[in-house]
C-alpha cells in the first residue's frame, strides 16, 4: 500500500512538473488579425502582435515601423543584417541593450531572452517570429553577458 501511494506521489509530481515546464514555454498562436503593408510598390509585409511584456504603445510603434522599414523575406542570409539595424535603433531610442531575433519555429522564441528580459514584444513578419527583447538591467544577471564584456 505504501509503495502504490509513493508511485501515485511521484506520478503526479512528474505530470505537474512535466505541464509547468510546457506552460511556461508557451508561445501564442497568430490571430489572423495581421496589418498588411506594401514597400517598394511590390514586397508585402504582414506584421501581427503575438506577445508583449511591459512595452509601452510607442515602443510598439517604434519597433512596427522598424520592421517596416528593414525587414525583408528574401533570404534567411540578410536576417542578421536587418536585427542588427533594429536593435541599433532601438538602443538609440530607448536606451540599453535590445535583441533582436529572427525564429523560424514559435517553440524557439520561449528558449530565448524572453525568461529574463524586463521588456519583450513578439511579431509574427510574414511567418517569421521576430522578437524584440531587452536585455535585464538586474546585476543579478551581468554573469549571463560575459560574451559582451571589454
Amino acid at each position: 500500500m505504501v509503495l502504490i501511494v509513493k508511485y501515485a506521489l511521484l506520478a503526479i509530481v512528474l505530470v505537474s512538473t512535466t505541464h509547468g515546464i510546457l506552460y511556461n514555454r508557451y508561445v501564442p498562436d497568430a490571430t489572423g488579425d495581421a496589418i498588411h503593408y506594401v514597400r517598394g510598390g511590390t514586397q508585402k509585409i504582414s506584421i501581427e502582435v503575438l506577445s508583449r511584456f511591459h512595452m509601452a504603445p510607442q515602443m510598439v510603434t517604434t519597433a512596427t515601423q522598424l520592421i517596416k522599414d528593414n525587414f525583408s523575406d528574401h533570404s534567411w542570409m540578410d536576417a542578421g543584417d536587418e536585427s542588427n539595424v533594429i536593435g541599433d535603433a532601438m538602443e538609440k531610442s530607448y536606451g540599453g541593450h535590445w535583441m533582436v531575433g529572427q525564429f523560424s519555429a514559435a517553440f524557439d522564441v520561449a528558449y530565448s531572452i524572453v525568461r529574463r528580459s524586463p521588456a519583450y514584444i513578439l511579431f509574427l513578419v510574414n511567418e517569421r517570429h521576430v522578437l524584440i527583447a531587452q536585455e535585464s538591467p538586474n546585476p543579478k544577471f551581468s554573469n549571463y553577458h560575459t560574451i559582451l564584456r571589454k
